[in-house]
């Protein structure tokens, strides 16, 4: 079955109006809390210092008119905390939400801009001074305010306590690199999680599955990382205007952008809820069980969902439909009835079908699967799209990518072709295996955005039995040579006949001298820019070894961006992301004509693919021995499973295998002293 691994993602936030009324009291907007009991939003002004409540309807009023420039909101209980400077009150100030009255102001002696504000566990609350660049730390029991940090800081801004640490996490924003620092609350010191490489950063804040967002006025975007900053950002919100200090809200499972220079509040829904996570068709039961989709056939749908949202699903149903005419939905809606917070449920004892017209054509065709759900904030529904090749697809599309959409470009340029694909979500938890690739004429594996380890030692060892055994690869990835040449450069080296010489990124690619596969139509290639992915930013320079050819370099720089080979197997290694080339721009060379001399490079009759050990029918590496025997004559005399290397089970090698002479070459040659089965080459 096609699964990819249990992982919840950062959402791509939907871009919605703002809360901006006819009698718009919004003046800079900069902070935003949401006060739960009273179902409002509280918004601080900076432009006059006044904090505005939104109530459920959106129609705002004044909360309070006391302070001049007011920046951080923060709630504790019934407490609303606001950071207040120049002006009466140059501190934080409080209010009792209950009564929507001043109940005490902190003076902060010396203090800047103070900005925003967060709260420990241990009774402690924190606020940034973005002019004087110090953290402050205030006892909530007494009021007493300390300077936490007074050093090495530069224009501290969000500010946000990850309780799972016990760490306050800061966004120092005008530091090399503006990084996201973690601040030790035992003795002060701080150091860098991650570097955002973002330019003015504002707000930080985390949704209810741990995903961290950070806002950057520069460009007007708001950015996610996931809960161990394991992986690179992402972009996942934009089209803002200032945005400020971002806050999460988990009651309403939103998030809540304040617009500092539109003055307006976006809202944006983050309800996470169901999401597909493998699928498979099978022919089993209404075919001849060869997992080709064929004309005449009734095909069976089994779905993985899901259950991404924090609260339990209930009344789950998935809805399947097609517009094409030449498939006829036979079960299309099945029960899966309850799903709990982040388990999976599937419908193998109830699929859904569909049957595939006697006179259909080979071609890629595509379903919509919609899932409807009940959540705790209403009924939920979402809908995904399923491709699959009818009649037999020959290249497969893995991909490898750990949740990224790049591999909508490849399937774009795929599309365009021509090609009939089956595509494999492959995870650090579930890839194919060497037996899956060797049922595809050419495996295109590729790894998406940047990762240090975008190929595990096991997905290696997969990768090297195919090119064994004769296979296509087209391979592509950055990052994949960098880390092979130190995991393992024998694979880096002997497999994919490539040195690596170092990472540098560069958007423009040109033919090299020689090239034998790849023959770029203008006088670039760019890896960078509308039309492809934009997801490149530590591709490799490599360089052929042995009988490989190099086929693309960086433009102006001494190393390669890909290389083919072609003996006992085919290859084209790319160590770029080949869904990063932009298609539409007549300047330079499309993806899709890339694609196209790939393929037809990849697309060749090896008369001994798959074929590693003769005799080897199970395909285990070991044979061949009794195992193999077994399977033969089960496949032969039982209606056992099909060898899936006819060449591994043509045992005499004339050819015409396997038959009853295969069966007595390999009974004669385990049990009477007969020759040993001839090689595959």
């Amino acid at each position: 079955m096609f699964r990819i691994a249990i992982a919840t993602v950062c959402l791509l936030l939907p871009m919605v109006p703002g809360l901006a009324t006819a009698a718009n009291l919004l003046n800079e907007p900069e902070s935003v809390e949401y006060d739960a009991p009273r179902d409002r939003y509280l918004v601080s002004n900076v432009g006059d210092g006044n904090i505005i409540q939104i109530n459920a309807d959106g129609e705002q009023s004044y909360f309070n008119t006391q302070l001049s420039f007011t920046t951080g909101l923060h709630i504790i209980g019934d407490t609303l905390y606001a950071s207040s400077s120049y002006g009466q009150y140059a501190g934080v100030v409080g209010y009792d939400l209950t009564g929507d009255t001043m109940i005490f102001y902190i003076p902060i002696p010396g203090v800047g801009m103070v900005n925003d504000l967060t709260h420990d566990t241990s009774g402690y609350l924190y606020a940034t001074d973005y002019d004087y660049y110090r953290l402050y730390k205030i006892r909530l029991s007494d009021h007493n305010v300390s300077t936490f940090i007074s050093t090495g800081l530069d224009q501290p801004n969000g500010i946000y306590f990850d309780a799972a640490n016990n760490r306050v996490l800061l966004l120092n924003e005008q530091a090399v690199g503006a990084p996201i620092v973690q601040v030790n609350l035992e003795d002060s010191t701080f150091t860098t999680v991650v570097a955002t490489g973002l330019s003015t950063t504002d707000g930080i804040t985390r949704d209810a599955h741990g995903n961290w967002y950070v806002s950057d006025w520069v460009s007007d975007a708001i950015y996610c990382w996931d809960a161990d900053f394991e992986y690179p950002r992402t972009r996942t919100s934009n089209g803002h205007n200032n945005p400020a200090d971002i806050f999460y809200n988990p009651y309403k499972y939103e998030m809540a952008i304040p617009n500092y220079g539109a003055n307006e509040l976006t809202l944006i829904p983050m309800r996470f809820s169901s999401r597909v996570v493998g699928y498979h068709f099978s022919d089993d039961v209404g075919g001849d069980g060869d997992g080709v989709l064929e004309a005449g056939e009734t095909i069976e749908l089994v779905v993985d969902n899901l259950n991404e949202h924090v609260a339990a699903l209930t009344e789950v149903t998935l809805n399947l439909s097609t517009g094409d005419g030449g498939l006829t939905i036979v079960t299309g809606s099945v029960q899966l009835g309850a799903v709990p917070p982040s388990e999976v449920r599937d419908n193998q004892s109830a699929p859904l079908s569909f049957e595939i017209d006697a006179a259909y054509e080979s071609q890629m065709t595509s379903f919509s699967l919609e899932i409807i759900a009940t959540t705790d904030y209403g009924v939920d529904t979402v809908v995904t799209s399923l491709e699959k090749a009818i009649g037999g697809a020959s290249v497969l599309l893995v991909d490898d990518t750990r949740g990224d959409n790049s591999s909508s470009y490849l399937q774009m340029s795929l599309l365009s072709l021509g090609t009939l694909y089956d595509r494999w979500i492959s995870t650090e938890y579930t890839s194919p295996d060497s037996a899956v690739l060797c049922n595809y004429g050419v495996v295109l594996w590729f790894t998406g955005d940047y990762h240090a380890d975008p190929l595990d030692a096991e997905q290696v060892a997969v990768l090297r039995k195919f090119m064994d055994a004769g296979g296509s690869l087209l391979l592509t990835g950055q990052g994949i040579a960098a880390q092979l040449n130190n995991d393992d450069p024998a694979f880096l080296n002997g497999y994919l006949m490539s040195e690596y010489i170092k990472t540098h990124t560069t958007t423009f690619l040109e033919s090299a001298p020689g090239a034998e596969v790849l023959h770029p139509t203008t006088d670039y290639v760019v890896i960078g820019g509308a039309g492809g992915a934009s997801n490149q930013s530590a591709t490799d320079q490599i360089t052929p070894l042995g009988e490989a050819v190099a086929e693309l370099k960086y433009y102006n720089q001494s190393g390669f961006a890909a290389v083919s080979y072609s003996a006992q197997y085919r290859l084209l290694f790319c160590s770029f992301g080949l869904e990063a080339v932009v298609n539409g721009n007549a300047q330079y060379t499309p993806r899709d004509t890339l694609m196209a001399q790939a393929l037809e490079f990849l697309d060749w009759a090896n008369p001994n693919f798959c074929c590693v050990i003769r005799g080897d029918l199970d395909y285990n590496g070991a044979g061949p021995d009794i195992a193999d025997l077994v399977f033969l004559v089960d496949y032969m005399f039982s209606g056992g499973q099909a060898p899936f290397c006819t060449q591994a089970a043509d045992i005499d090698g004339n050819g015409a295998g396997p038959d009853i002479a295969d069966l007595v070459y390999l009974v004669d040659y385990m049990f009477s002293g007969g020759p040993i089965p001839p090689p595959c080459s």
